[in-house]
């Protein structure tokens, strides 16, 4: 539900380290990628990719990996949320190409940003996730350089203010009062909502009259509504609140 770099709290990213080779056989290789504090390894997500033909030989599987082969968990090793991410393969082997030189292969997998303190979304304090990923080979012919990659939490911050129309802050038995409720975004709040539910319990000694409505929107938000009553409960579900 984000766009560009921004991340929010829950979503998963997905990551593709490309590696360039020359053609030929390559040593031994392993890809690390430091993953940033505050997020993990999706189990199961790791996917290798080539478009030029390259296959690669799992060092602990002994698996060779073609296009679009799920990469098996024993050439993983993940030291955990905010830890290193290390895929490893015994052989990478590029084939010949008339007038190229070089091929390449990735390894494409799928990070979560946890809910953790360190995860701020809030407009001055937004933490940046910096990934960073680096290849080896103990051949000469391993080309990629180290890079690195970020993004940035977003997250909302709701307010909700209730007021009534009762001037003198007195009621007596049998007067009716009218309350609103006004749901907004604080001011630090940096990205949309989603999935809202805003619940109002009326005070015992008060019973709801006539049929509570929504009076108006701004902001174009999706989903929203009607009010649900339920006893002294008030209820209301909004799809999306931007």
């Amino acid at each position: 539900h984000t766009a560009g770099t921004n991340v929010a709290i829950g979503e998963q990213v997905t990551y593709r380290l490309n590696a360039t080779v020359q053609d030929g056989v390559t040593g031994a290789v392993t890809l690390t990628d430091d993953l940033a504090a505050g997020t993990a390894f999706v189990t199961g997500s790791a996917v290798y990719r080539t478009a030029d033909g390259v296959t690669v030989i799992g060092a602990n599987s002994g698996t060779t990996y073609t296009n679009g082969s799920a990469i098996l968990a024993t050439d993983i090793t993940n030291s955990g949320p905010g830890g290193n991410l290390v895929f490893s393969f015994t052989t990478v082997d590029a084939p010949d190409s008339v007038g190229i030189d070089t091929d390449s292969f990735q390894v494409e997998y799928v990070v979560q940003v946890l809910d953790v303190p360190g995860n701020s979304g809030i407009s001055g304090s937004q933490t940046t996730l910096t990934n960073s990923a680096t290849a080896n080979s103990t051949g000469p012919n391993l080309t990629t350089p180290p890079s690195t990659v970020d993004v940035v939490v977003v997250e909302p911050r709701l307010q909700v203010v209730k007021s009534h129309n009762d001037a003198d802050r007195s009621v007596s038995r049998g007067q009716t009062v009218t309350y609103t409720l006004v749901l907004s975004h604080q001011a630090g709040s940096t990205a949309t909502a989603f999935d809202v539910n805003v619940t109002d319990l009326v005070p015992s000694g008060m019973t709801i009259t006539g049929t509570p409505v929504v009076l108006g929107t701004t902001g174009s938000p999706v989903g929203v509504g009607p009010v649900v009553v339920a006893g002294n409960t008030l209820s209301l579900s909004i799809d999306e609140l931007p």
